[in-house]
């Protein structure tokens, strides 16, 4: 999360003083370093005591609750990167900012990002559906409110703050509901980081779409805020059963 407050701007800021060629090769030779920092530095993990089998770890994938925890995450992510994924050319030619000015914006969306993955995560463990139907209406709202008055820039900038408090700082209570139903599950563990990777590329493919669709910039904040109602549909089962009485809330539960 560091990262999205410096590396984000910082990469940004070599686009334009450069060329995104540039900003591209100083990502991959420091991810390249950091990735030799990690194999020296990290202590070697201790063997398992028992290996799991891989029959064991397939059996998790009939729970069906798992299915749905992965679409949440798909579809979230999806709506996310949607609309960050076009955040630089909305800011300078939607909302009039200068292209100098922008790293200096997204350092700010950093820091929402980072206050919220904070904020989240000590909520999440106790009211984890609850804050991720929140922090999606709120992100909706920003995705909204961003498409039609963008060209507002206190308006344009709060969304962003909006945005970056939620859309991918939900992380902790996503990756609490995914242990929960996965048991930390190794191979349920990797699905779910693949979820994430598949919801990246498409939701920034499907953000395109819906600029090339006639809509303009602003079509990806449209495209962005339906798949984060599409996300919020995917909760309706957990949340029904979570707004049920304790005890039969238990007997759902105990039937999974």
């Amino acid at each position: 999360m560091v990262g999205t407050v410096f590396g984000l701007s910082g990469a940004t800021l070599l686009g334009e003083w450069f060329s995104w060629r540039v900003s591209f090769l100083t990502v991959a030779i420091i991810a390249f370093f950091v990735g030799l920092l990690v194999m020296k530095i990290m202590p070697p993990l201790p063997a398992l005591a028992s290996q799991t089998s891989l029959r064991a770890e397939l059996a998790a994938f009939k729970n069906g609750k798992l299915w749905g925890i992965y679409a949440t995450r798909r579809f979230l992510i999806g709506a996310t990167f949607a609309g960050f994924t076009y955040f630089v050319p909305l800011l300078i030619n939607i909302s009039g900012f200068t292209p100098a000015t922008v790293p200096l914006i997204l350092v700010i969306y950093g820091i929402a990002r980072l206050a919220g993955n904070n904020i989240i995560g000590r909520l999440a463990d106790a009211h984890t559906i609850l804050v991720i139907v929140v922090g999606l209406v709120f992100m909706i709202s920003a995705m909204v409110t961003f498409a039609i008055w963008g060209d507002s820039k206190p308006v344009a900038v709060t969304a962003l703050i909006v945005i970056g408090l939620t859309g991918v700082s939900m992380n902790p209570a996503l990756i609490t509901r995914g242990a929960r139903v996965g048991k930390n599950n190794m191979l349920v563990n990797s699905v779910h980081t693949a979820s994430i990777m598949l919801g990246m590329i498409v939701g920034s493919w499907i953000g395109g779409i819906g600029i090339n669709a006639g809509l303009g910039l602003p079509g990806a904040l449209w495209i962005a805020a339906a798949l984060a109602v599409i996300t919020l549909v995917t909760l309706v089962p957990e949340w029904r059963i979570s707004c049920l009485p304790v005890s039969n809330n238990q007997v759902e539960s105990q039937g999974e």
